[in-house]
């Protein structure tokens, strides 16, 4: 399986999310009406603005975290066939993050797979607190909702709520405005998200660019730095000296660290001892 196909199924998790176990807006027809003066096609940039994010302190944070937190108490009785959703998300390979922090929400994803309400909130919650902001912390919020949680049901309603301008989300909603941008392919609205901090929207403008389009990169890397580990796989190998397909220009040390959060986060391929 190539690069781009891991990367679009990747994509296609989220979406499954959104189609399936989240019953998202059914109508995805036409981008919503955005402002005066919003961007076209023809004038938009080809890079993507960075923002400070201090993924080193993040980590450490993470470590910190989950060096001091005490297992949950789980609730006796078999998780339930849509809880399962929950539980694949941290093995064997990290799909919220880096390898961290799914080390550190492992014990709450699994309360909330075992039927803990409270657990799922909590997790949701965290997990759109912090980059990488998964989008597929809905399907969280949605095994929340189904255990009973009030406050997890009002998320998954705003998330799924077609009614909702863009431009008011991306203001203030990272990941309401990454799904909207998503539903309505909207460009703006995935930049607007990718800069705050929701990596799968950068991966989603990379998986609609062009084989050649030199602003894949860009994306790549913000997605990777942001922890979402499937771009950084992607990147450990496509800017590989070694790289023989789908390949970018040559860069060793991005590459190694790129390589280094997929590989702690399951990706095993890209391990230097692999």
């Amino acid at each position: 399986m190539d690069r781009r196909t891991r990367l679009a199924l990747g994509i296609a998790l989220v979406a499954a999310a959104a189609a399936g176990a989240l019953l998202l807006a059914r109508d995805c027809g036409g981008a919503q009406e955005r402002p005066a003066g919003a961007r076209r096609d023809a004038d938009r940039p080809r890079t993507v603005t960075r923002r400070a994010l201090e993924i080193e302190r993040f980590r450490a944070n993470v470590r910190a975290r989950r060096a001091a937190a005490a297992r949950l108490p789980r609730p006796a009785g078999p998780a339930s066939t849509s809880g399962r959703l929950v539980a694949f998300l941290t093995a064997p390979r990290c799909i919220l993050g880096p390898g961290e922090l799914c080390a550190l929400v492992s014990d709450t994803v699994e309360a909330c797979d075992a039927g803990d309400a409270d657990a799922c909130l909590a997790a949701g919650q965290y997990l759109e607190d912090h980059p990488p902001r998964a989008m597929v912390v809905v399907g969280v919020y949605h095994r929340g909702c189904e255990l009973g949680s009030s406050p997890a049901c009002e998320r998954v309603r705003e998330l799924r709520d077609p009614t909702r301008p863009i431009a008011a989300l991306c203001a203030d909603d990272p990941v309401a405005c990454a799904w909207a941008g998503m539903r309505a392919k909207d460009r703006d609205a995935l930049d607007q998200a990718c800069g705050d901090g929701v990596a799968d929207a950068c991966a989603y403008v990379v998986y609609q660019l062009a084989e050649d389009d030199p602003a894949k990169r860009d994306y790549l890397v913000v997605a990777c730095e942001l922890g979402n580990a499937m771009a950084c796989e992607y990147l450990a190998t496509a800017l590989s000296p070694a790289c023989t397909e789908d390949c970018l220009p040559p860069d060793p040390v991005q590459a190694a660290a790129a390589a280094l959060i997929a590989c702690e986060a399951g990706f095993t391929e890209v391990c230097p001892d692999a």
